[in-house]
Parts: structure tokens; sequence; C-alpha cells
């Protein structure tokens, strides 16, 4: 029979297998060792180095799972091909298209929808095998719990299974019961010693492994004792007490830091381990930065490695590709092929795609600035385009004006790039990227022209310079090239889209691995990396009680209940399994150091409680608040107002001759600071490429379309015939057309059908019933006036004039609802007290049209009657005409209060000892203005914006 050997939880696993080995001896090739996983055999094999002194014939040191596969392929000599999770997926969209009663009905009846569902059903399919469950206990246990969604599981299991026999492939899965089925009766007896080390839980397939190798009087079982070790030996016919000690070897030194954040726990082991180095302390392979999850391994990357020389770490832990800079490339080009239109696409997509960094950086005769120069004119070129939303490639490499411009500036600094060289090196650039995925024909394809954009951005740009694209690439080509080999591979979309969606879900489980020398200095290690090892120092990350033990999983099949009753893992057996392992772990180091973050969803790790309690109990000390460091930030967080800026002489001749309009003067009421960078410097906001319609160019597209409806009107009365909605609905037709083109998407669309709707209740909400009780002459359209009053230069457009019998109305447009922003109240205006001024006066515009529609007709302020027109409200009728001053004082009365308000407001801007200042009030100000970033304003949000 075999021997079991129950150590201490701080005893050194490594160190008891390699006592077994034969001293003075420098053969081991007889010897067997098999761990959970792959790292302990690095930690072995250093210890025999140093136990031989000298050269010697390793063991043969096996994961369970190649363990397993030596049995099956080597012992058995039963060679299958293994079946790689794309072609599980191809063989279940063909049983589930077949069957009666799919998983979700008619939901997953194409591959793009079945794609996730296929990986998810495929690991549970896998689970029940190494639970050794047949069809018939499926069946059973399924019949007891009311699961109409999942009742068809039984039938995937045989027809899947049966797929596999009928094409001689094999699983993982597979590969145990294989061995389980034959471990009795293979010949091990060339082993001297078989050693299971390290194990905890086992699948029902992994016990009937266990409990025949137990058999064997050539078997060694070693396992560190922890929480829960009897009840799981059990389950392989081990009756094992606890080890007969005096007690642990040692107690190690507990530290607890909380965080507000990951970055300060990264911060904290930083200068922890600067500390060490400072004071001559070991950081070598005995020390270990655990990462339970991958959110922290960047942050150590470049905070805390960079302490270490080169080779003075090494990290063992998969990186998710999902979260690659390359992923997101591919993912922006995939958005950019997948929502194309009759070969066009949309411009923000080109737009996003071209300012990748990968993108950017493709070289131009071995230089990336030449395509940055290019790529940012073309960004300018679509912003200044904003109605092209649809974007067709040609039209792009064809615009000659937009090279002649990029050639003459890189010609200043002497960069010889003419219009051809400049025009071949984008067509390059699109047929290689774009064009290859527009619309790929299958999977296979797909796969296949996905890896030539890759391989052409590893060649031909700076992205090679990240000293990690090389393993993102690796893996992706990898990905892609199993994809192309897979029974996936003749399989296609209708929908070129959909082949973006199949990329996400095809990575969403995979993993970067990070190179490094196993046993080189301090590790960086995963939770489950560091079983069966021991180390001095312990460096624990993000231990929340969401990532240990980590809370249920919502992306099962099976509900835990039925888990339960099958045998399957339940989300208790993982906490178990966590708690064992993390104890294990922390018992054989001398120092350990635990950090979490309690803020929002996350609290300290249940365990972390235990140990707590424990320091507690051995400190005396009630108060656990007492054993927690805080890690605290050094950032000044606080903030200062703008400064104000002085007025030089040359600024003040520049205002002399500048002319004012409402919107300069809007500005300067709200904020100073804002007029001097608007209409001083001129500062242009940038113009972002977006794929949605901007309020500024609704409002331009409102002011056409008025404009062209009421132009044939001018100068006699309003008729009924002049207000047709059809005409009205040409019009609007006409000028998206000319805006966005045939093929109106999106927003496009949408704003167009607002249009419609918004402007034919104009027609027959306001204009119509309008212009029934009234005779109306529209005399004048989006016209300028200009004037000068008191030496000062005034201008503006006037959207509308019309006649109503004696009195000359001015009509302003506006998209808004209402004139809350624009509202002027007398009732709180003291033109003598400057502090008045911004409270009273929403806007000087329709004050403003009153001044120079005055001074320009010689028509007497009693006769004008300014007003705005709303229309944005949900229901138009005639009140969105809404008059200066609310209608509450007569017009004439409202301008004679605010016109010399305006006169004093630009003698203050002229004044050169008054400087620009910001808004005194800023949290009203700030909000939505672009030169935020200027004032140092960002952290401002809400009110107005």
């Amino acid at each position: 029979m075999s021997q079991h050997i129950i150590i201490a939880a701080s005893e050194s696993l490594v160190g008891e297998i390699v006592s077994r080995f034969p001293g003075g001896a420098n053969d081991f090739g007889a010897m067997m060792v098999v761990f959970p996983g792959k790292r302990p055999a690095h930690f072995v094999r250093r210890a025999l180095a140093e136990l031989t002194k000298g050269s010697f014939i390793p063991p043969r040191i096996f994961s369970i799972d190649s363990f397993i596969d030596h049995l099956v392929t080597e012992r058995l000599n039963i060679r299958q091909r293994a079946l790689e999770n794309f072609d599980a997926v191809a063989l279940l969209f063909e049983i589930h298209r077949a069957l009666p009663s799919p998983l979700g009905g008619e939901h997953f009846h194409t591959l793009d929808r079945f794609l996730p569902l296929g990986l998810k059903l495929y690991g549970e399919l896998e689970e029940l095998v190494m639970a050794d469950a047949e069809p018939r206990r499926i069946r059973e246990a399924m019949s007891t719990v009311p699961l109409g969604r999942v009742q068809a599981l039984p039938d995937y299991f045989n027809r899947f299974y049966d797929a596999l026999r009928e094409r001689n492939l094999t699983t993982r899965s597979l590969q145990y019961r294989a061995a389980a089925e034959s471990i009795d009766h293979l010949d091990l007896s060339d082993q001297k010693e078989i050693i299971l080390a390290g194990f905890y839980a086992y699948t029902q397939l992994e016990q009937r492994a266990f409990r025949a190798l137990l058999r064997r009087d050539n078997v060694t079982f070693i396992a560190q004792q922890g929480p829960g070790l009897q009840k799981q030996l059990s389950t392989i016919g081990i009756d094992a007490r606890p080890p007969e000690t005096a007690g642990e070897r040692h107690a190690p030194a507990f530290r607890f830091s909380v965080s507000p954040d990951t970055h300060g726990q990264v911060f904290a082991v930083t200068e922890q381990i600067q500390t060490m180095m400072e004071s001559n302390k070991p950081v070598n392979e005995r020390t270990v930065i655990v990462l339970p999850t991958a959110d922290a391994l960047f942050p150590v990357v470049h905070h805390t490695l960079p302490l270490l020389p080169s080779d003075g770490y090494n990290i063992a832990l998969g990186y998710p590709l999902q979260r690659t800079p390359l992923f997101g490339f591919l993912m922006s080009l995939m958005s950019l092929a997948g929502n194309a239109r009759n070969g066009k696409v949309a411009a923000s997509d080109y737009a996003a795609f071209i300012l990748h960094p990968y993108t950017k950086n493709i070289l131009f005769r071995q230089r990336a600035d030449v395509t940055r120069m290019l790529f940012h004119a073309v960004e300018s070129f679509l912003a200044g385009h904003q109605s092209n939303m649809l974007l067709g490639l040609e039209m792009l490499e064809g615009e000659n004006r937009l090279f002649e411009g990029v050639s003459q500036k890189l010609a200043t600094g002497g960069i010889d790039a003419g219009i051809s060289d400049l025009k071949a090196h984008l067509l390059l650039i699109h047929d290689q990227t774009i064009r290859k995925l527009l619309r790929p024909d299958s999977v296979g394809g797909f796969a296949e022209k996905i890896t030539e954009v890759v391989q052409y951005i590893h060649k031909h740009s700076t992205a090679t310079r990240h000293p990690l694209f090389r393993q993102y690439a690796e893996r992706f080509l990898q990905l892609f090239d199993a994809l192309r080999s897979s029974l996936l591979a003749p399989h296609s979309f209708a929908d070129p889209s959909a082949y973006g969606a199949f990329l996400r879900h095809a990575v969403s489980a995979e993993e970067v691995p990070f190179p490094g020398t196993p046993l080189r200095g301090l590790q960086v290690l995963g939770l489950l990396e560091t079983r069966g090892l021991s180390f001095d120092t312990v460096f624990l990350l993000n231990a929340t009680d969401d990532v240990i033990p980590g809370g249920r999983s919502h992306d099962l099949l099976l509900p835990q209940p039925l888990r339960e009753k099958l045998g399957l893992e339940t989300s208790r057996d993982r906490e178990r399994l966590v708690e064992y392992y993390f104890n294990t772990l922390l018992a054989g180091a001398r120092e350990v150091h635990c950090y979490y973050t309690e803020s929002g969803n996350h609290e300290k790790s249940r365990y972390l409680e235990k140990l707590l309690w424990g320091e507690q109990k051995k400190n005396s000390n009630p108060d656990a608040s007492a054993l927690v460091q805080v890690v605290r930030y050094n950032v000044q967080l606080s903030t200062s107002r703008p400064g104000s800026v002085q007025k030089k002489p040359a600024v003040i001749e520049h205002l002399r001759q500048f002319e004012f309009t409402a919107t300069a003067l809007d500005t300067y009421l709200t904020c100073p600071l804002r007029f001097y960078y608007a209409h001083i410097l001129r500062l242009l906001e940038k113009d972002e490429v977006v794929d949605e319609v901007d309020q500024r160019e609704i409002g331009t597209l409102v002011h056409r379309v008025l404009k062209a409806y009421f132009d044939p009107a001018i100068g006699r009365p309003l008729a009924e015939a002049d207000l047709s909605f059809d005409r009205m609905k040409e019009i609007i037709d006409r000028h998206f057309h000319e805006a966005y083109g045939h093929d109106l998407i999106g927003s496009a669309f949408l704003v167009k059908q607002q249009f419609l709707r918004q402007l034919g209740a104009f027609l027959t909400g306001y204009q119509i019933p309008k212009a029934s009780t009234e005779s109306i002459i529209v005399s004048e359209l989006e016209k300028e006036y200009s004037a000068s009053v008191e030496h000062y230069r005034f201008t503006g457009r006037i959207d509308r004039v019309e006649r109503r019998g004696a009195r000359h109305v001015i009509l302003d447009y506006k998209i808004g609802r209402n004139d809350q922003r624009v509202r002027i109240n007398l009732a709180h205006l003291d033109a003598d007290d400057r502090s008045t001024w911004s409270t009273a006066i929403g806007s000087f515009q329709l004050a403003m049209y009153m001044l120079l529609y005055a001074h320009a007709t010689k028509v007497s302020p009693e006769a004008i009657e300014p007003a705005y027109l709303f229309l944005g409200r949900n229901e138009i009728d005639l009140t969105i005409e809404t008059p200066i001053g609310a209608g509450r004082t007569p017009a004439a009365d409202v301008y004679r209060s605010i016109q010399p308000v305006m006169l004093k407001l630009v003698d203050e801007i002229l004044d050169p000892s008054i400087e620009f200042k910001p808004a005194d009030r800023l949290e009203e100000a700030c909000p939505g203005c672009p030169y935020r970033p200027l004032c140092g304003t960002t952290w401002i949000e809400g009110g107005m914006s």
C-alpha cells in the first residue's frame, strides 16, 4: 500500500519531497512527482541542484494534466487529436440546430449569438464528464429541478460525445476518463517512487484515479495540513490525522494595510520593497507578490518592478487578452468595418481607427511622424466636413487638397513627401487594414485576414517598440491560427458586424502569458500559482471578499443546487479550495503583508478577518483598527480660482476695432476670462469627428431650412398656400441629402424625423394660425446688420423680420424649449450696480437686434417687437413666440433699460484698468466651457451647461 504523509502547513512541501530522494545519488530518473500545477517543478529541480551540487538526471515532474496525458498517450498508447474550443463550439452548434427544443429557443439560432453559449456549454459538459456523470444520472438530477431552459442538456451531452467518438477526437475530461478506467491495469513498476504532492480537492474521475494509484506500494502521497483537508482526503480513501507537532515551526508576522484603491496598495508594496533593499534584506525568489486578479499587474510592473534589475523578477500570471492595446486596435478596426454601409464607413469610426497609436505610427520610409501628420490632417478635414457621416475611402484617397497641404507642411520641415507619395501611403494603409475586413467570406477567411493585419502592424509600425507587443501579437496569432484550422472555419456570418462580436467572444477567456526566468528574483504570481510553494515574505494584494474567496459565478448554466446534486464544483467548494491554499501560503511565510480596499462594494476578505481576530487575541487588543495601517496619499487636492489677465495696449487697440455681437457681450457678462480666450486669443474649440448630429448643426440646419421655406414669400402677405407641409418636407429632404447624403444612419436619420415632426407642428400649431389672425409680411431673412453707437461698433445676423401692420417684429429661432437661459428680468436690474447685471440679463440678443434694426432702418424702438420662437417645445402653439422681457414689459421699455448696460459693458471691456477675470460663480459658468483645461476648472461639474 502507498504511504501517506501529512506535514504542517508551515513546513516546505518541496523540502519534504526532496528529502525523499536518495542522498549522494545523481540519477533520479526512476522517480516521478505529480503536482496540481506546473510551477513547483522548477523549485524541485533547483533544490535537487543544491542537494547534488553538480549535474544530475532529474525526476519526471508533471502537473496533474500532463501526468494524465502521459498515462493515456505513453502508457495506454492512445493517441487522439485534442479538441480545441472552437471545434467544440462548431460541433455543438450543429447539434443545437438539429435539436427540436434547443437551449434558448430561437434566440441562439445564429453562430454569432451561439458562440458565448457554446463556450459556456462546452465547459459545463466537460465538468459533467469529470464528475463521472452519465446521461441517465443527469436526467434524474434535472427532473427534480424546474429548469425548462436547460432540460435539453442531456441531449447535447449524448450527441456531443458521440460526435467526438465518431471523429476520434478527445478532450481533457475524456483523457481523465480513459486514465481512470485503465489505471488499475497499467504497469508503473518502472518507477521507484511516484510522489503525489500538494493536492486538495478532487473531481469524481480524479478520485477514481487517485484511489487506484494509492493501492500501489511505490506511491507516496504528501499534503500540507490545512482547513478541510481530512474531509477531502476521505474522498480518495485516505484516513489521515493532522500531523502531531508541538506547534507551527514559526508564526508569521502579519501586517495589514487598507488603501482607498489598488494603486495605493501598489505604492505601499513598492515602498516596503524599497525599504527591504535599502536595509540589504534579500528580495529574491523567496519573496512573492500575490495578485489574486490581474487588476494590479500593470501598476506593479510600472511602479514596483523597476526597483529591481531586469533579471531580478519573474511574472507567472496570465493577463486578459481583452485588456491589451492590440485587442483595442482590432476592435476599433472591426467596429469600423462592421458598421460600413455600401462600401462607406462611418467618419467617427474611421477617425477613431486612424488615431489609434498603432495606426498613426505606421511607418512611412522608416518614419512615423509623417503618418501622424497625415492622419491629424485627415481628422481636421473630417471635422470640417461633419456632414459626411458616411465616408468613401476612395473619396478620401482622391482628396488632393488634403495631401497637398500635408506635403507643404512636411516640406517646411525638410521632409520630401509628394502628393502621390502620401496618396499611395494612405491607399496602402487602407488596403492592408480596412479593406481586408470589410466583407469576410468565412470565419477562416476572417482569421486569415486579421492575421495579415496583425503581421502588417508588427512589421510596418512602431508597435514592436512597446515591450509587450510581441507577446500580445504571438498570442493573437496562435488564436487566429487555431481558428483557421478549426471546424468553425467554413462558417460565415450574414451580417459583417457579427465578426467583431465573434472576435470579442473568442478572446474573452484568453490570456497572454508573461515571460520570465522561473527561479530568478522576486516572484509575481496568482494565488493558485503559489500552490505547493513556500516563501519567506508574502505581499498579498486585493485581499477583499469579492476576490478572496470571490463571489458566486453568475455565468453558469446549471444552478448551484443542481451542480451539487451532480457532483460539480459549487461556489462553496471553490471557497474551501481558496481558503486551503490561502492558509498554506501564509503559514509557510515569516512575514506577510496583506493589502485591501474598503470602499463601495469592497470589504476585507473573511479570511483576513480571521487573521485579524487571531492577532487581536494574541496581542490582547480588542481594537482591530490598531493593527491596520492606513495607506494615505500625499496629493494636493485643493483647488484655486483661475488667475486674471491684464489688458495690454495691443489688446486695447484690438478691442477698439472690435465689432461687438450679442454673443460676445453674453460671453463677457458670464465670464470675462472666457471672452479673452474666445475673442482676443481666438482659441477655437477642437471639432471632434462624431457620429451624432450636434446641437450647432441642428441649429444651422433649422435656419437654412426656414430661410429656404420663407424666401419665396418675402415682401407679400403670408397666405395659406405658402405654408404647405409637402414643400417643407421637400426642403428638409434636400438639405439633409446635401448634408448627410442618401444613406442616413444613426442620429442623422433620427434628427431628420425630428425635423419633420417639429417643423410640421410649427406650421400647423403656430405659423398657419398666426397668419390666419393677422396680416404677416416677411421682409427680411438671415440678414446682417451693423451699427455704430458712441464710437462702438455692433453687428449681428437677424433670423427673420416681419411686418405686422405698423409693428416690426424680429424673430430669433431657438431649438430649445424655453427662455430660462436668455430671459431678462428688469425687477432684478440696477444699471448702476454691476453685480446685478449677470443675474438680471440672460442674453443681450434681442436688445442688440433692436439696436441694430433701429439704427439701420431709423424705425422707432416703440414700433419694434423682438421675440424668440422656441421650436423645441413638445407642444407647438402660439405661445412658442416669447417677446423680450417675457411680454410683461413693453419692448421699448426693456430696450431703454438694457441699452445703457450694453454700452457700460463695452466701456468696461475697453477699460485698461479692469482685467479679464474669471466668473464670480464658477459652478454656474464653467460647466460646458471649452476652456476649463486652461483655467484648471475641469473639476467643476453640474450647474448650467
